[in-house]
């Protein structure tokens, strides 16, 4: 169900992308319930999303990602299958 992308370094740090689909919560029965919601037992992750508005009435997404703490107040890496590359010059581009 998710797709997990691996790039190279942003401050010195791996960067893993894990994108998956949110579906509308047709269970929500309170405003502080998630308008979406999203989870994938295979990687352990999820995300769940409300519809909001600023000040100046525009729509907008606040998500929040989910995923396991390691009991250490660290959060432990979601599960994924590929390894990350901390190789900067590994980059992707065929050229």
């Amino acid at each position: 169900m998710s797709e997990v992308k691996h790039e190279n370094t942003r401050d010195g740090l791996p960067i893993v992308k894990v994108m998956f689909p949110l579906f509308k919560n047709e269970k929500k029965e309170a405003e502080n319930q998630p308008d979406y919601r999203s989870w994938d037992k295979d990687r352990n992750i999820g995300a769940s999303a409300w519809l909001k508005k600023d000040k100046n009435g525009n729509t907008y997404l606040s998500v929040v990602v989910e995923y396991p703490n390691n009991g250490e107040g660290q959060a432990s890496r979601p599960q994924v299958s590929a390894p990350v590359s901390t190789d900067p010059l590994d980059d992707d581009i065929p050229f």
